[in-house]
């Protein structure tokens, strides 16, 4: 796997400081597939001593949100992201993370439905 880096597009002051903070790396961005990885330590944990799930929602909506501007920049179009669910497999208290986003859809538009 290459460790390339891709710079990330400049965002607001919080997301500058996860970024820095995680040391969240864009390693492959197209409009059909993103890789960023992030190191995670003590300064990341929630009370109990595992990384806060928060963190992770941070890494996901920024590949996600990458992603799909990658694919609809193609078009000449920008995405928004319009929801955003994170299901933990494990606790985690360090190491590296990888983060992979592949599109579930290329539709340019959304719909939605409740009952």
């Amino acid at each position: 796997m290459s460790e390339t880096e891709v710079a990330p597009p400049p965002s607001g002051a919080f997301v500058e400081y996860m970024r820095e903070s995680t040391q969240f790396r864009i390693h492959e961005l197209s409009g059909s597939r993103v890789h960023a990885s992030m190191t995670l330590d003590d300064a990341h944990h929630q009370p109990f001593g595992i990384v806060h799930g928060g963190v992770y929602a941070f890494a996901v909506e920024g590949v996600a949100s990458t992603g799909a501007n990658a694919a609809a920049a193609e078009r000449g179009m920008y995405a928004v992201g319009v929801n955003n669910s994170t299901d933990f497999l494990r606790p985690m208290s360090e190491g590296r993370v990888d983060v992979f986003a592949e599109p579930a859809s290329s539709s340019p538009v959304v719909s939605s439905a409740s009952t």
